[in-house]
Formats: C-alpha cells, sequence, structure tokens
C-alpha cells in the first residue's frame, strides 16, 4: 500500500474494477517513512532532478501535537483524482518528517507545482507547513519576507489581501528615526471633538485654563503606535493621554507600529486609512500602563511646571526665597521627577499656599493669556548654585567636620568643586580666607583628589608650592628598608652602635613605621605620610610636634630646631647601607618635616646639590650598623635550606647558633665555618633563588663587594649560567 492511499477516505467501486487506492478508517493513520525509499528517489529522479534533495529539517513538534489534538479535521475527503503520485507524498513526508499529511495539505500539494518542489527541497519552514495542513485564519502566518514567499498558496479573502498589499510599506523598528515622535491611538476613535480644556495647578484650589480645543480623541492604552514627523505637527511633547491634533493625515510620511495581533484584526476601513503609511510591526507587547500614562500626562504637567514658575517668580515674595523656590522647582523637574510631585508638595507649596488666594489667581490670568507659549516651553536645568546645594545636600553643614566636608567635595564633578570653593561658608570652614584663583583653585581641586588629611592639607597650602608635581615625582617617596635594601630587611643582622655622627638629611631617607599600602612596596609620597604624626585635636602623640609645621622654609626649620634646644642629636637613626639611613625609634616627626623640607627645596631647584646637603647636615645618634657579613652569610645559608628555622647571633661575637626544624637539632658554628655553609648554600640554589642572588649581586654594592671577597664560588655559577651549563 502506498503513501498516497493513506488520505484518501473508503471509495465506493465497481465490482472486478481496479483501482489504486485502497481504504482506510476515518481516523487518520500515521505515515510509513521507514520503508525503504530507494525506488521512490529512483522514480523521482527520472522525472525531476529538483526532488532528490536530503532532508535539512528536523520534526516538527507542534505539527504532530496540533494533530494529534485535532485528528478529526485531518480526515481525507472522497473523489480525488491522483494528479502527483505516491512516493512523491511519501518523500515529502520523509524530508519534513511530517507524520500526518491532511486532506487540506493533499490538496494544496496537487493544485500547486511549485509547492511541491519547494517542500522536496526543504525548504518550507515549520509554522508554514502547519498553516498548509487546516483551515486556520492566517494569525501565524509571518509576515515578513520569509512569510510572503508562501501567501500564493492560500486563498486569501478581499481583507486579507489587502494586508498583505500594506505589507509593502513594512519597515523596521530600528529604522524609526529622532525626527519622529509617537503617540498611542485607538485608530476606532478618530473622530475631532471640541472642548473647554481646565486642567488642576500644582497649587491647590488652582485651575489653569488651557482654552477651547478641537482634537482628535484617543486611547490611552492602545495596540497601536503612530509617529509623525516633529515638524509637521503640534505633537511636541509626547501627547499620549487622550489627544492627538485634530485633522491629521495619515500620509505616507506617518508610521503605524502595532502588534501582529492588531494587524490582523484591523476593519478594512482602517486598512484603507493607513494604506499609504509605513508599517512597523511588533511581536510583543507595547508599552502599556504606568509607561504610557507617564508620557501622556507630559504636556499638562508641563504646562503645571510653568505655572508654578512664574506663579513664584511674579510673586510677592522677597527676592532671595524666590530665588531658591525657582532653584528648587527646576531641579525637582530636571532630575525626570516631573510626576513624582511630593517634593513639590514638601519644599514649595508651603511658601506659595502662604500667598493671597486672590494674588494667586491673579497671577494665574496673566499665565493663561499666554498658555500657548508655556505649552511649548521646556524644562530649564537651574544653573549650579552652590548655597542652595548645601543647603540641601550637606546635612548640618555648620557642625560637619572638615574632613567629612571634604569627603562630599570630592565626590562632585570638577566644575562644581570650583563652585562650592567660591562659597563663603566653605571657605571659612576651610580656613581660607579668601576666595581662590584659577590657579589656586587647581592645586586645591588636586588637592582634595589626593585626600590628604585636613591638616596635611593645610600645611601645604601655607607653602603655596606645586602640590602635583611634587606628588608626582618618585623621587619624593618615603622609603623604608625595604626600598634601600630587601636581603637587609628581612635577614638583617646589626652591630650595636651608641655615638653622635653628623649626616645630612639627603642620607636619612625613611623608616619603618609606616606601612606601605601594597604587598609590592611600592612607593608612597611623603605628604601621605604626615597623617600618622601630625593631627589637629588629635591624641597626645599626634598633635605634641604641630609647631614644626609652622615653619614656611627647611631654612627656618633648622635654625627652629637649634634654637629652641630642640636640636636632632636624639634621634635615634640606623646605617642600613653605606651611608643610607633611617630612623630607628625616637625622632620621627622632625625628621618627616625636615625630609619633606630637603626634597621641596631640590624640587625648587635654587641651590645645587651640594649646596642643599651641606645646609641639611644635622647631629643625630647612631644606634646600629649593618653586620653586611652576617646579613649576606644568614640570607645565602636560609635561602638555599629549607629546615633551617632560625640563625641566632650573637652581638659582638664570632658564633652563631644554626636551628633546625627539628626542636632538638642545632648546631654552633664559628664566623669561617659560617662562611663556608655560605659558599656550600650557593653550590645548591635552584634556578629560581640564583636568579635572585644574581639580582641582588647586581642591585647592591655591598651585596656584590662581599660575594667577590667571600664566596667566590658565585662567580664560577654565573660563568656556567652565563655560557648555558646545566646546573645539577
Amino acid at each position: 500500500m502506498g503513501l498516497f492511499d493513506l488520505f484518501r477516505k473508503k471509495k465506493k467501486q465497481p465490482k472486478g474494477e481496479n483501482n489504486n487506492f485502497a481504504f482506510v478508517e476515518e481516523t487518520p493513520i500515521p505515515v510509513d517513512v521507514s520503508s525503504n525509499t530507494g525506488d521512490v528517489e529512483e522514480n523521482i529522479s527520472d522525472g525531476n532532478e529538483k526532488l532528490t534533495t536530503e532532508n535539512s529539517y528536523s520534526n516538527i513538534d507542534d505539527i504532530q501535537e496540533y494533530v494529534s489534538d485535532n485528528s478529526d479535521e485531518l480526515t481525507t475527503k472522497n473523489n480525488y483524482s491522483a494528479t502527483v503520485p505516491n512516493e512523491v507524498f511519501e518523500k515529502i513526508a520523509e524530508i519534513n518528517n511530517i507524520e500526518y499529511i491532511s486532506d487540506i495539505m493533499v490538496e494544496k500539494i496537487e493544485k500547486y507545482p511549485k509547492l511541491v518542489d519547494l517542500l522536496l527541497e526543504g525548504n518550507v519552514p515549520q509554522d508554514i507547513i502547519l498553516l498548509l495542513s487546516y483551515e486556520e485564519k492566517l494569525t501565524s502566518l509571518p509576515f515578513n519576507e520569509e512569510g510572503l514567499r508562501f501567501i500564493e498558496f492560500f486563498e486569501l479573502d478581499e481583507k486579507t489581501k489587502k494586508l498583505v498589499s500594506l505589507l509593502k510599506n513594512e519597515i523596521d523598528y530600528d529604522s524609526i528615526s529622532s525626527d519622529y515622535q509617537g503617540c498611542y491611538v485607538d485608530l476606532k476613535e478618530l473622530e475631532p471633538v471640541e472642548f473647554q480644556n481646565v486642567i488642576d495647578s500644582l497649587i491647590p484650589n488652582i485651575k489653569i485654563n488651557l482654552g477651547s480645543e478641537k482634537l482628535t480623541k484617543t486611547s490611552m492604552f492602545s495596540n497601536t503606535k503612530l509617529y509623525f514627523p516633529k515638524t509637521e505637527n503640534k505633537i511636541v511633547y509626547h501627547d499620549f493621554e487622550k489627544f492627538i491634533a485634530g485633522n491629521i493625515e495619515l500620509n505616507e510620511e506617518i508610521i503605524v507600529q502595532m502588534l501582529y495581533s492588531s494587524f490582523y484584526d484591523l476593519d478594512e476601513a482602517i486598512i484603507d486609512k493607513i494604506s499609504n503609511c509605513k508599517i512597523v510591526l511588533s511581536p510583543k507587547e507595547l508599552q502599556n500602563n504606568i509607561d504610557e500614562y507617564t508620557q501622556c500626562k507630559v504636556d499638562y504637567e508641563l504646562v503645571k511646571y510653568n505655572h508654578l514658575i512664574y506663579v513664584t517668580e511674579k510673586s510677592s515674595l522677597n527676592s532671595e526665597m524666590k530665588e531658591k523656590l525657582v532653584y528648587q522647582i527646576k531641579n525637582i523637574y530636571s532630575d525626570g521627577n516631573i510626576f513624582f510631585d511630593f517634593e513639590v508638595k514638601e519644599k514649595i507649596l508651603p511658601f506659595l499656599e502662604g500667598l493671597d488666594i486672590e494674588e494667586v489667581k491673579k497671577l494665574t490670568n496673566e499665565f493663561n493669556l499666554d498658555i500657548e507659549e508655556y505649552r511649548e516651553k521646556l524644562i530649564e536645568k537651574p544653573a549650579f548654585n552652590a548655597k542652595f546645594y548645601i543647603d540641601e545636600n550637606f546635612n548640618d553643614f555648620d557642625n560637619m567636620s572638615i574632613s567629612n566636608l571634604i569627603y562630599h567635595i570630592n565626590k562632585l564633578p570638577d566644575d562644581l568643586k570650583v563652585s562650592i570653593l567660591q562659597e563663603p561658608r566653605v571657605l571659612e570652614k576651610l580656613n581660607i580666607s579668601d576666595k581662590l584663583d584659577e590657579p589656586q583653585l587647581k592645586q586645591f581641586i588636586y588637592l582634595l583628589s589626593t585626600r590628604l588629611s585636613p591638616t596635611t592639607m593645610k600645611f601645604v597650602k601655607s607653602l603655596g608650592f606645586d602640590v602635583k608635581k611634587f606628588m608626582s615625582n618618585s623621587n619624593n617617596d618615603y622609603k623604608n628598608s625595604f626600598d634601600i635594601n630587601p636581603i637587609v630587611s628581612k635577614y638583617g643582622v646589626y652591630d650595636s652602635f651608641d655615638e653622635e655622627v653628623t649626616i645630612s638629611v639627603a642620607d636619612l631617607v625613611g623608616h619603618d613605621y609606616v606601612p606601605k599600602a601594597n604587598s609590592d612596596n611600592s612607593g608612597m609620597n611623603i605628604l601621605r605620610t604626615f597623617e600618622k604624626f601630625f593631627e589637629e585635636g588629635g591624641d597626645g602623640y599626634h598633635s605634641r610636634s604641630l609647631e614644626l609645621l609652622e615653619y614656611e622654609s627647611g631654612e627656618q626649620l633648622l635654625k627652629g630646631l637649634e634654637r629652641r634646644n630642640r636640636d636632632t642629636t636624639n634621634m635615634l637613626v640606623r646605617e642600613i647601607e653605606d651611608g643610607k639611613y633611617i630612623i630607628s625609634s625616637n625622632g620621627l616627626h622632625r625628621f618627616t618635616v625636615l625630609r619633606f623640607h630637603y626634597l621641596l627645596d631640590c624640587m625648587k631647584n635654587e641651590k645645587s646639590e651640594e649646596e642643599l646637603r651641606e645646609m641639611y647636615k644635622i647631629p643625630v645618634r647612631l644606634t646600629s650598623k649593618t653586620n653586611f657579613k652576617k646579613t649576606y652569610c644568614n640570607y645565602l645559608i636560609q635561602k638555599a635550606n629549607p629546615d633551617i628555622s632560625f640563625i641566632s647571633f650573637y652581638c659582638d661575637a664570632n658564633t652563631s647558633t644554626i636551628y633546625y626544624d627539628s626542636k632538638d637539632e642545632s648546631e654552633t658554628v664559628d664566623e669561617e665555618e659560617l662562611l663556608d655553609l655560605a659558599r656550600k648554600s650557593v653550590d645548591t640554589l635552584d634556578s629560581d633563588s640564583l636568579s635572585e642572588v644574581q639580582h641582588f649581586y647586581d642591585k647592591f654594592e655591598s651585596f656584590h663587594n662581599f660575594m667577590d671577597k667571600r664566596v667566590p664560588n658565585f662567580s664560577d655559577e654565573l660563568d656556567t649560567t652565563s655560557k648555558g651549563g646545566i646546573k645539577l
């Protein structure tokens, strides 16, 4: 039994007459596509080469589901004449994975040879196959370039033909330019109406008369949206509520956007009315409810806004109050809160409600005379007013701390910072007596961005130097022992001293009492360390030396320290590298200010380096110096021997004790044994450790000299490495 036979109802025949059709039951029978189709392909190939295409579609689940739910509609009719071979139907079913072929589809297949070709090529979309199978409205037909390819295979009524014709004007939504404005409308209500338009103002019991108008009534929540060229219509503010300007001509310049479902439901009169318009079809709901309501109210709210401004400006309120209220009104509306008038009710209306009602009515009547002007007068963003901004955004300004004020100013854009820093109240709080000129403003804005402490900012401002230039120079970073020599910082062994020496602040470079922010110990400008030692109103440690910040130059500071018997002889220092010192304990406040002034004088370049070095010589107390022999032995031995937990070096002694991870295991060695262990350690270094040692060898002269003198075998390691040898 062939496939074609499966789609025919039982047919009465004269007895004994041959017939190619078999008899089937009323219920549809699944198509058998599992049999050998070689003969079918051969037959098709003989008749038409186009019919040999391979299947490019997967199972059509939606069709199968629909068929199972609507089986009664799928039974075939009697009295067919065969114009298409059974094998063709079989091949169509196979290629398109069709489990059932309805009688309606059989009719179309027999009627349209072109459709047969498309089906055998596998070029018919699944939704089209479904529509070709049943007597359905064309509500699922994709009205796009792909869908329109199949229009000819449907029996179209006159309305549908018009819809198809209308699609010649279809455009993409993205092609709607900014020169258009949109309105939601109900196309079934385009009758112009005349009415007296009166709306409530924001001021209670006050009406605004918009005059007698002839407009076109519309629906607030429509599934259709019209776009008009802005230059040809008065719908400037998106009148989405209930009106479009009257006497609308729906010509080729107008765009109609609607849902697919709305498109199918259009009556012929509307189709004719929009026949020349551009069409945009949307698969999803257009904006509705609150979004549409928001848009449709803009024109009336604009009038209310302008009325509020007008009454405020023309009222009998004093000039300062009027200025403040107008600023607040503009600020509220320009932030996009046009429909959230609770701010207006809270901030503005209490003042306007205090006016005489007759005065407000009189001003409203004046406003109504020029109503057309105010229907088109756009919302303005007020010019920034520092005084009003502070009142509204800085809580309890009078009691605000300087640091909190700086925090708030820092959050503002630079142009607003300039305005704020010209406000007398701000200048007074920041202890600035006069308004800042442009260079001073730029400097101060930069200072704000640095987030220096208020005490530090006050100090640097008093000196009047280029802070940005100073802080961008890495030479002005404070140093710790790691910056000077990382080996000494981690593995340092020191010899004790107690003697007064004279050194230059040029060589007194830092301390280890301010942790660096970054793990890689990157630089920190010395100005950022001031807050660790100086703070007005701070505890005893931070406030005890504030007088050091009163000196206007390094020269004055040096003289002042000497004159007030606050010399530097009790500043305790440690030598980390040859000629490089850090504060070991006492003297951090004095060092910070001295070092800063020295670096500032270097930047000013008014004296030579040698002159400054001599000028900044001070007496200090040397407490310790790096013992490079023990330090570098300590480094090499522990680097090569991970089982060593600790090496104890006895002060001023030639012996050291090495402790291993095993608690019970240790050994005491003299200086020569220690050096010998360091040499042996070099021979066992892995490639990474050897690379690190070489880096320090190249960078630090003291380490270079030690290795050359005490660990000569290291040179052999370097030679082997440089010649490409393999270290085992």
